[in-house]
């Protein structure tokens, strides 16, 4: 076949050219284009999975750190925005993980969570902070009268029943809420301020909504004073042990002593155990107080003439420490106490947290020699079950049944009940706040095994206390009796 010297002309081949150049130009900005909307696609899921909670879908705690600067900016620039920061923290949530299992509290967790959501207006917003703490912000209202009603929306919201596979569950909840009307303008501030109210309105059961004022301030830094103080006390030596009689209500004779503790501030003077104790359990501070309270209550009793038993309280913080057993076993060979004369005396609180844990340890605590004894017994709500599961020596019975026994027929009931219980299970019964004759008749006529109180004398110093444990023992019944 002849080809002809030019089958295509130049012009046809220009524009040819030229059609492909466009093609590729435009394939080549389309991809450029798709990449950059899936880099900004992507970029955009990650922001969003960053500042939001997986488990709930909501705005997250570096949601609210970024929402925080904005509100801070905000009101920086215009003295008439005005902000309200509502702290939520649920009521009876870890109930619902103990019966229930976490993956129950999850769904509990979502529930709330969307409901929340669904009570937002314009302006306002709320974010999971951690946990079971909500806090949710609201802008631009005429009068607290708003925040209020905004908060109690949420409030009905949280208390509603819950209905997950059959069961029905209900949660509360706690509110505190600090505003820029009252409260100052710094966002940061106004969240603490919430925070601060919140932990007042789970403190008074009756008002779960509860608005900050300055008393509530004044009290928030004397507790933070207060827990800087109690962490310097270790150090400086501001502990004492004092030590409470207890006797056999048969002879009367002494039996032992229960160590308490007290706190010799510097500048305060002697600290009341009602005020530094729920401290120091809050905080954790507790585990090392008490680590020292056995240790120089082990220490002591070792150096008594007479082997009076010595019993010792066990915060439940305490007990779930891993190096627990180890501590007691150590103090005991360090001072040579021997094991049958160290009584650990153990709330219902500390067992109900991790039965299994608790009950694991009271076991090996039993295999070494040392006395359990159940502390405050009826003020808690599964009692008669604990003593059945759990080897107890000794139960002692709360002073708040023991004041005006002889008098009050329904104190008189319990205690009579707790008696009977007791000789039914083989195990001593104390009774402890003691105050008076007629108490002490009533107590020895129905048989209790042992007393403690007031009646046989305040707490006392080691010195006092010493006046005692070193008399021989012949002197000691002669005293007695």
């Amino acid at each position: 076949v002849v080809v002809p010297p030019m089958a295509i002309s130049d012009t046809a081949m220009a524009m040819l050219i030229f059609g492909v150049t466009v093609i590729i130009l435009l394939i080549a900005i389309a991809s450029a284009s798709i990449e950059v909307n899936l880099e900004g696609e992507s970029r955009s899921q990650l922001e969003h999975a960053a500042q939001h909670d997986p488990l709930t879908s909501m705005p997250n705690r570096m949601w609210l750190a970024r929402k925080m600067d904005d509100l801070a900016t905000q009101l920086a620039e215009d003295e008439t925005a005005r902000v309200a920061m509502l702290t939520m923290d649920l009521n009876l949530f870890k109930e619902v993980n103990d019966l229930h299992g976490h993956a129950m509290g999850d769904a509990v967790l979502r529930r709330v969570a969307w409901r929340l959501s669904m009570q937002l207006g314009e302006g306002e917003y709320v974010a999971r902070a951690g946990g079971d703490e909500f806090v949710a912000i609201q802008v631009g209202f005429r009068c607290i009268e708003e925040v209020l009603s905004f908060a109690k929306r949420l409030h009905a919201a949280i208390v509603e029943p819950i209905d997950l596979e059959e069961v029905s569950l209900r949660v509360g909840a706690s509110i505190g809420i600090a505003t820029t009307l009252e409260d100052g303008r710094d966002a940061a501030q106004l969240l603490h301020k919430s925070d601060v109210a919140m932990y007042r309105a789970k403190s008074e059961t009756d008002r779960p909504i509860c608005l900050f004022d300055e008393e509530m301030g004044r009290i928030n830094r004397n507790k933070m004073q207060l827990v800087h103080d109690l962490r310097r006390a270790l150090e400086n030596d501001e502990f004492e042990l004092v030590y409470q009689l207890q006797n056999r209500l048969e002879t009367l004779a002494p039996e032992g002593f229960e160590v308490l503790l007290r706190w010799n501030h510097p500048t305060r003077g002697r600290v009341s155990p009602e005020e530094f104790i729920p401290v120091a359990e809050e905080t954790g501070l507790v585990r090392d107080i008490g680590a020292w309270v056995l240790r120089e209550a082990c220490r002591e009793a070792a150096q008594w003439d007479y082997p009076y038993s010595v019993a010792v309280n066990v915060a439940p913080q305490q007990l779930v420490q891993p190096s627990f057993l180890e501590n007691v076993m150590d103090n005991l060979f360090e001072t040579g106490l021997l094991p049958q004369r160290l009584e650990l005396e153990i709330t219902e609180a500390s067992i109900i947290h991790d039965q299994a844990h608790t009950l694991k340890v009271m076991h090996k605590l039993k295999a070494l020699g040392i006395r359990i004894a159940m502390d405050d017994f009826g003020t808690g709500y599964s009692s008669l079950s604990m003593l059945q599961t759990f080897p107890f020596d000794k139960i002692k019975i709360d002073r708040s049944f023991i004041q005006d026994v002889h008098k009050n027929p329904q104190r008189a009931a319990i205690v009579r009940s707790t008696l009977l219980l007791g000789d039914a299970l083989d195990i001593p019964v104390l009774a402890e706040g003691v105050e008076s004759e007629d108490e002490l008749i009533f107590l020895r006529e129905e048989n209790c095994t042992s007393s403690q109180g007031y009646y046989f004398g305040l707490p006392m110093a080691r010195e006092d206390m010493r006046r005692i444990t070193c008399k021989p023992i012949d002197d000691q019944e002669e005293n007695a009796a």
